[in-house]
């Protein structure tokens, strides 16, 4: 799993679109990888769970005005986010290859480990690639931009963090691929 949601597919990726990279994660390869996960998703809890207490005083501020009723819904929404966050972090990070680890880049979609994240195409476009290797195992990370079609005719964009896990050695080539992205597809910014 490459982010801590993966995009939903809507479509599958284009028979027509070439394959940029295949590898297999070893195993100790593949640890790696879900420990720098789960750290990414840990480092993010502060954040998620100050935006939770955020919307818990919001919620809480609708159905009472009373300033001790706001407090106690920002603070139990803020515990609840924060506690799932580390509670998803810890799963993520002891999860097991179901597909041997094994990673398949293309020009318009990411699989790895059996799991297909869409780059391109049904209201998502590709904003960024670069090679990250401040993780326990090197990853190209990749910016999505997905529009989300809500009720009225309004849109909104949400941005996706996807991280492609890279081998050992094979950094060079990552940066390669990750140039490729960008070039490749009509990226919308490097």
């Amino acid at each position: 799993m490459a982010s801590a949601v993966p995009i939903d597919v809507k479509s599958p990726p284009r028979a027509t679109n070439h394959v940029l990279a295949e590898w297999t994660l070893a195993p100790y390869e593949w640890r790696a990888y879900v420990q720098g996960e789960a750290t990414e998703r840990r480092l993010g809890a502060p954040c998620k769970a100050a935006i939770g207490a955020v919307a818990g005083a919001m919620i809480a501020g609708i159905f009472s005005m009373e300033s001790q009723s706001i407090a106690a819904g920002a603070v139990v929404v803020g515990l609840a986010v924060f506690a799932g966050t580390l509670i998803s972090a810890a799963r993520l990070g002891k999860r097991e290859p179901s597909a041997d680890g094994a990673v398949v880049v293309r020009g318009d979609a990411v699989e790895i480990d059996g799991v297909t994240t869409v780059l391109r195409g049904d209201d998502r476009r590709l904003s960024g690639a670069k090679l990250r290797d401040d993780l326990p195992l090197p990853v190209v990370e990749l910016s999505v931009n997905e529009t989300i079609h809500e009720r009225g005719h309004r849109r909104r964009t949400v941005k996706r963090v996807v991280r492609v896990p890279v081998p050992r050695g094979r950094e060079a080539d990552a940066r390669r691929i990750a140039d490729e992205l960008v070039r490749g597809g009509g990226a919308e910014d490097a």
